[in-house]
């Protein structure tokens, strides 16, 4: 469990600070099976090609992580995303939680199928909205 946990860190450098706190949690942390999720989840099959193998012969998943991070984009993941509706022209959070339970977006909208509406805005598209 723990290490499902871990996978949904969005940042591998907590994971790191995290294995620094105790024995147990830098074992878990340390685990090849964690890095390679995370390089399988983040990162395209087509970019884990040139594999980084270690004195060992096997592959080094985190150094592979880190080594990848450098080159591309991280796939975003957020619990709760910014949303433009285009039939009303407003921002609103999209609130996963009431859309899986009431079947509700967390926006009133009048259009005749307003799931067609909605437009996911990321943070940094969010931000340049706001750039001279």
């Amino acid at each position: 469990m723990q290490n499902n946990i871990l996978c949904r860190f969005s940042d591998a450098w907590d994971i790191i600070n995290l294995g620094q706190l105790t024995p147990t949690l830098r074992v878990l942390t340390e685990d090849p099976h964690l890095w390679k999720k995370l390089c399988k989840y983040h990162f395209k099959e087509k970019m884990l090609c040139h594999l980084i193998v270690s004195e060992s012969g096997h592959i080094d998943w985190k150094l592979m992580f880190f080594a990848l991070q450098k080159y591309y984009p991280k796939k975003e993941q957020y619990a709760d995303t910014l949303q433009f509706c285009r039939h009303c022209s407003i921002l609103f959070w999209k609130d996963f939680q009431l859309a899986l339970l009431f079947k509700d977006s967390g926006h009133p909208c009048t259009a005749n199928d307003p799931g067609s509406c909605f437009v996911p805005i990321s943070p940094q598209h969010f931000i340049d909205l706001f750039r001279f």
